[in-house]
């Protein structure tokens, strides 16, 4: 996964493996990496991640914990919420070079749910049952590491809503079904930050700020949605949706970061 697009006057690269100085070192100045990594729910693993050849070199690091991917799920089903908590704790407790962590990813995707495999079936992750699985996760890190900066999951841009099997799922020959999403991602956004403050305390926000391209063009078009999402960005202005109608104002003090940030494919 490298996904990589300037963000200010700083660089975002996603992902940490391989080494990604090659590109830092473009930049004359230390940067941001965002890193990817899939943990797992077993107990008894306790194996982490050494960041800290990039830390030592000044950039910032902001680690991703997914328990998996597709077809397993970015969280994993409620059932696994308490293991998937303890996990990311060891992940955690056993990582250097990162204080910085966002916890599963774009849960406004049916690809990013997990599946059932009684049923082959993607049960929609509500922003409420997400709040869950983050609070647990939340508290079992901040009691390994109590200085971790702990970010919920970006919603992908332009995502929902959409219906139910409207998303083509398929892995290994296995085509699996999957419950409607009822949120745009701005709604998505806001019942998350809402549902998951209701549980206790937000420490950041992470979000995924997309453009259709990298021109000028692109980057700055105003272009908006009709139907379901009328009225929404359908670019990079995209992080004005965000703030504006994503993120209620009395979350207004807490720090942004945009742990994704391209042109909706690789840059090369």
């Amino acid at each position: 996964l490298q996904d990589i697009d300037e963000l200010g006057v700083q660089e975002l690269v996603f992902d940490h493996d391989p080494d990604p100085q090659e590109y830092m070192n473009r930049i004359g100045a230390p940067g941001w990496i965002t890193a990817t990594v899939a943990v797992g729910a077993n107990t008894n693993e306790t194996w982490g991640v050494d960041f800290s050849f990039l830390a030592e070199r000044g950039h910032t690091v902001i680690c991703r914990i997914n328990h998996a991917y597709f077809p397993f799920g970015t969280i994993p089903l409620p059932e696994k919420y308490d293991d998937f908590a303890a996990r990311c704790a060891s992940f955690v407790a056993n990582s250097r070079g990162c204080r910085i962590w966002t916890i599963g990813n774009e849960l406004n995707l049916a690809g990013e749910w997990p599946v059932n495999f009684t049923n082959n079936h993607a049960a929609y992750v509500s922003p409420a049952s997400y709040a869950s699985c983050f609070r647990k996760v939340y508290n079992a890190i901040k009691a390994v590491q109590p200085d971790a900066r702990i970010l919920p999951a970006a919603p992908a841009c332009f995502a929902g809503p959409f219906a139910a099997n409207s998303q083509n799922l398929t892995w290994w020959g296995t085509n699996y079904t999957h419950d409607a999403n009822p949120l745009t991602w701005v709604a998505h956004l806001r019942s998350l930050l809402t549902n998951i403050a209701n549980t206790g305390p937000l420490d950041g926000i992470a979000l995924h700020v997309n453009s259709r391209g990298y021109t000028c063009a692109a980057v700055h078009s105003t272009a908006k949605f009709s139907g379901a999402a009328a009225g929404l960005y359908n670019s990079f202005y995209v992080y004005k949706d965000w703030i504006n109608l994503g993120i209620p104002t009395n979350f207004y003090h807490l720090p942004l970061y945009a742990t994704e940030c391209n042109g909706y494919y690789y840059w090369k």
